[in-house]
């Protein structure tokens, strides 16, 4: 890196980039950074994950002048964002949404962290309410074909999101992946352990604790349903919820 430092005080210092662009640093907030080991995504992830919360957002948000960015406006922003495109029979379901993503982005604080489960019939907007979800999240991704061993790595390089839509429609191998996911990685410092290929056979552990989403129209079993907050959404034929976000 051709990246150069410049101290100014103990509290910022100057930096200025390979493009000789000077930006100056808060010390304070680089602390917070390590001190609550968040991985923001390298520009691998910027390349790879359709998300709307990139490494240059997150920078932003942490380093330029964001007076006007409130936890409160950035949740009265999820609560018009939320009402706009999907219908919820109780208001309260639309701040818990509102919290619950917030909440994401704060994940070293928790002990646990409920998954969220998204329980409708077929039309009743539950893929797009996990769009948004995904779309809102930190270092997220929306999963379609995956294996078990891609999630593990996944999710403990980048501590990302994962949003999982038509839970039922999956394989078994999916699915079995998914409840390990669900019942395993809701609270810190479970982890899951698997015995490693080749000829030096080792046990492998991985930390599932993250933020997941998930969808479906059948339910899910006791142990995983204990593990969920989850959100009913009512059919309803209305053309003003007939859009995508």
């Amino acid at each position: 890196s051709n990246k150069e430092n410049f101290l100014i005080d103990e509290e910022y210092y100057k930096e200025v980039d390979e493009n000789g662009k000077e930006k100056i640093k808060s010390r304070k907030k680089d602390e917070i950074k390590r001190n609550f080991r968040l991985n923001y995504k390298d520009d691998l992830y910027d390349e790879g994950l359709d998300n709307i919360f990139s490494k240059e957002a997150i920078n932003k948000w942490l380093f330029e002048d964001t007076k006007d960015i409130t936890l409160k406006s950035v949740y009265e922003k999820l609560v018009s964002l939320f009402k706009k495109y999907i219908y919820l029979d109780d208001e309260r379901k639309y701040s818990l949404l509102a919290c619950y993503r917030i909440a994401g982005f704060f994940m070293p604080i928790w002990r646990a962290r409920a998954r969220l489960f998204l329980y409708a019939e077929m039309g009743s907007a539950k893929s797009r309410l996990t769009q948004i979800m995904h779309n809102t999240g930190f270092n997220s991704i929306a999963l379609g074909d995956w294996t078990l061993a891609y999630l593990q790595r996944l999710i403990e390089s980048t501590r990302g999101e994962t949003h999982i839509d038509d839970f039922e429609t999956l394989d078994d191998d999916k699915k079995n992946a998914t409840t390990r996911l669900v019942k395993t990685g809701f609270m810190k410092g479970f982890k899951a352990g698997k015995i490693s290929d080749g000829k030096n056979r080792k046990p492998e552990t991985y930390d599932l604790f993250n933020t997941t989403t998930l969808n479906n129209t059948e339910g899910l079993d006791f142990i995983s349903t204990d593990r969920c907050i989850t959100i009913r959404i009512p059919k309803i034929s209305k053309k003003e919820y007939d859009k995508e976000p």
